[in-house]
């Protein structure tokens, strides 16, 4: 009875202290929560307060998980029910990620392949895309590093650039494909002319990758439900509880799209696949525990200490063994675990401790050289139980508690993660962006927290879980609604002012460049006493346009020989063919100033569209790659 009152108070002070964190990260009234420096230039989350004006989906997304949640740990439900549930347990977790970033920008996918794009945010793709020849990158990569633009790509192992440029190489087998994903890419950054000039596959592959960490990390909450009952077989109820707090873990959702994002999902897998392996002996699961985990490292030395806590974990589960037989699942996973550095050395010749050494040289000159030791050591564990939630850490600590009735392996393992926690902050390698680089093994968090919290809840009542769901999701919800965690500084394409003019006044034309843009109207005058000739072009988009097309306006004499001429992209060089809607129509003005000195007679003025990265001209119905605007005289001068 003592129990069960002590857990209900926890769980009513875990909601009250995440109410008061929520108010104080809405008000900003400590900014300190943002971290030790939040006015200078080392870093900091940035209290940037979105409204709700395009909060629709993340609201919308957070109240259908609780309402789901609810139902789910209330309700006795049948196996098919419960993966219905999980299945819709993943698809509010990809919306709730989706949703925050569509608080930021109404244009949610823009945004995604921007922050994805941005060599400040990740950088990946970028570096990816830059490389002529992979091949020849990874038989140099350790002294390519300190080349790349990319703070990421520089302080990192090459997985994420192979795997990006690995995505480009298959979508160029299949065409068909990288036009269809390239055509919903482009459009995104219409005045980006680095993409734009990009293949189809390339731009094919970084929508890929713009959505993919959001995937992945959806895809893998439904697996901590099978993990969690390994964990903890006693209650179901307390595996429901652990997979719906991963579900709503705020760092995963805060950071999109990161990396991180992957390495967290690979986690579930892994812990997932030892478990599994360790439990039964079977040298295959082992092997590919093994595998991922060396595969994990090989995208970031920083999922390489993931092989400590596992390892000890392994010791926990088979500590009725002889010392000898823990060979029998510590050889296969120790193999399986250096197997993608071993192949990465063996076929190019480069010893893993070379990237290792240089990677973190690069992080050290980047980063913690620039942060004292002392001041992370505490913000970086209020950064941890912001970003992992407060339910989350207090759940894990509760095992502590625990652990003196029972030696369960969720207090063991609780034991194990918390210890490691401590040993990596104590360490120094992380100083600032915990929330982030540390989202790895955070999923371990919101398992144990879950377990605990479902575990001692007493079934009869039902106000404990949903408090500590409540408490971790207004954590969530303050997070994203107040600060800002991505930051891509790319300049975003708006549509400029266009002038007003009077279409009757103008020739009126049914001409289709391309069976892409038409020229609906146009007309042009000249001013001979400031020797202008004024264009006004009409334009009108028809089809989907994927090239940055550019305006010509060629002023001819009589012979047709070109005298002077006028280029570039639609209304003052702001409003490219790629960024128009179909249907929308775009009033195009040019002023050309002419020569003083040009010769008395006829001149003519011509325009069309080209391609400026090969020159190639649109033709309209008739075959035409120019049409003809008007014509005007230049008087003898007195």
């Amino acid at each position: 009875m003592m129990r069960q009152k002590t857990i209900r108070i926890a769980a009513i002070a875990t909601l009250i202290v995440s109410l008061l964190l929520t108010l104080l990260i809405a008000t900003d009234w400590w900014p300190y929560l943002r971290g030790p420096q939040p006015d200078s230039e080392v870093w900091h989350w940035t209290y940037a307060p979105k409204g709700l004006a395009n909060a629709q989906i993340f609201l919308g997304s957070l109240i259908a998980g609780l309402l789901l949640s609810v139902y789910w740990l209330e309700t006795a439900v049948s196996r098919r029910r419960t993966r219905l549930i999980l299945l819709l347990l993943a698809a509010v977790t990809f919306f709730l990620q989706f949703g925050l970033v569509k608080v930021t920008r109404q244009n949610a996918a823009a945004e995604l392949i921007d922050r994805t794009l941005a060599v400040d945010t990740s950088g990946y793709f970028w570096t990816a895309a830059q490389l002529p020849d992979l091949s020849a990158a990874l038989t140099q990569y350790p002294e390519l590093m300190p080349t790349f633009e990319s703070d990421h790509a520089q302080t990192h192992p090459p997985g994420l650039v192979v795997l990006n440029r690995w995505t480009i190489n298959l979508l160029e087998r299949a065409p068909r494909l990288a036009n269809r994903l390239a055509a919903q890419v482009w459009p995104q950054r219409c005045t980006d002319r680095w993409l734009l000039d990009q293949s189809a596959a390339g731009a094919a592959a970084l929508g890929i990758w713009s959505f993919l960490p959001l995937v992945l990390w959806a895809a893998a909450v439904p697996l901590t439900y099978p993990l969690a009952i390994w964990v903890h077989p006693q209650s179901l109820t307390a595996a429901k509880m652990a997979t719906i707090m991963t579900a709503f873990l705020p760092a995963a959702v805060f950071f999109v799209p990161v990396d991180s994002q992957i390495f967290a999902a690979l986690t579930v897998v892994i812990t997932l696949l030892f478990w599994r392996g360790i439990s039964t002996l079977r040298l295959d699961w082992l092997v590919a525990a093994g595998l991922l985990l060396s595969f994990s490292s090989f995208l970031s030395i920083g999922n390489a200490p993931l092989l400590l806590p596992l390892i000890a974990l392994g010791f926990w589960l088979r500590r009725d063994d002889h010392w000898r037989d823990h060979w029998r699942w510590l050889l296969p996973f120790g193999v399986g675990s250096a197997a993608v550095w071993l192949i990465y050395w063996v076929w190019f010749g480069v010893p893993p401790w070379e990237i290792a050494l240089t990677g973190l040289d690069n992080h050290y000159a980047l980063a913690t050289s620039q942060r004292s030791y002392g001041r992370w050591l505490g913000f970086n564990l209020v950064d941890l139980l912001l970003f992992a939630g407060l339910p989350a850490v207090l759940g894990t600590l509760g095992w502590l508690w625990a652990i003196r009735q029972q030696r369960s392996t969720a207090a063991v393992m609780s034991v194990i993660v918390l210890g490691f926690i401590i040993l990596l902050n104590l360490s120094g390698s992380t100083r600032g962006e915990v929330g982030r680089i540390w989202l790895l093994f955070m999923p371990w968090l919101t398992i144990l927290g879950g377990l605990f919290w479902g575990s001692f809840s007493d079934p009869n009542t039902t106000g404990t879980r949903p408090s500590i769901l409540l408490a971790q999701l207004i954590l969530l919800a303050a997070l994203g609604l107040s600060w800002q965690g991505i930051e891509a500084v790319i300049v975003q394409a708006e549509q400029p002012p266009m002038p007003a003019i009077d279409t009757g006044t103008l020739n009126r034309y049914g001409l289709e460049f391309g069976e892409q843009i038409a020229l609906t109207h146009g007309g042009a005058r000249f001013e001979s006493a400031a020797w202008l000739v004024k264009v006004d072009l009409v334009w009108e988009a028809v089809g989907p346009v994927v090239r940055p097309y550019t305006v010509f306006n060629h002023v001819r004499n009589a012979e047709g020989d070109i005298v002077t001429q006028l280029d570039g992209w639609p209304v003052d060089n702001q409003w490219p063919p790629t960024c128009w809607q179909v249907g929308e129509q775009v009033v195009d003005r040019y002023t050309i100033v002419l020569s003083e000195t040009l010769p008395p007679g006829r001149y003519e003025l011509w325009s069309g569209l080209y391609d400026p990265r090969d020159f190639s001209r649109l033709t309209t119905q008739e075959g035409s790659d120019a049409v003809l605007i008007g014509s005007f005289g230049v008087p003898s001068l007195p």
